[in-house]
């Protein structure tokens, strides 16, 4: 499993310059890969309420075998889902420096 998070480099095609609805580049400078364990929760858009991945990832569905990726952390709290996206709660202001992330799993083989 790899992780790429940078702005504007070769090596980063998992994230793209925001002009909103990304997360701030702050958030984004010590960033820690978890595999879910559980109790997770996830606000899927701002003024919603925060609920558990199993629920988020029915409502939007998101079959089973999808739901395998890594989650992203920083400074303990969910930034970013495959799958889902980002955490409502992390996304930036406009007028910050934001970029967008996604999850691109590595091809079989």
């Amino acid at each position: 499993m790899r992780c790429r998070v940078g702005v504007g480099s070769s090596w980063c095609r998992g994230c793209a310059r925001a002009g909103w609805g990304g997360v701030p580049l702050a958030w984004l400078g010590q960033v820690e890969l978890r595999a879910r364990s559980g109790g997770e929760q996830f606000q899927a858009g701002i003024g919603r309420p925060p609920r558990s991945l199993k629920k988020q990832f029915q409502a939007q569905g998101v079959p089973a075998w999808e739901r395998e990726g890594p989650l992203l952390y920083s400074g303990g709290q969910l930034v970013f889902v495959p799958g889902l996206g980002l955490d409502a709660r992390v996304i930036g202001l406009p007028g910050q420096p934001l970029v967008q992330l996604r999850w691109e799993p590595a091809a079989a083989g």
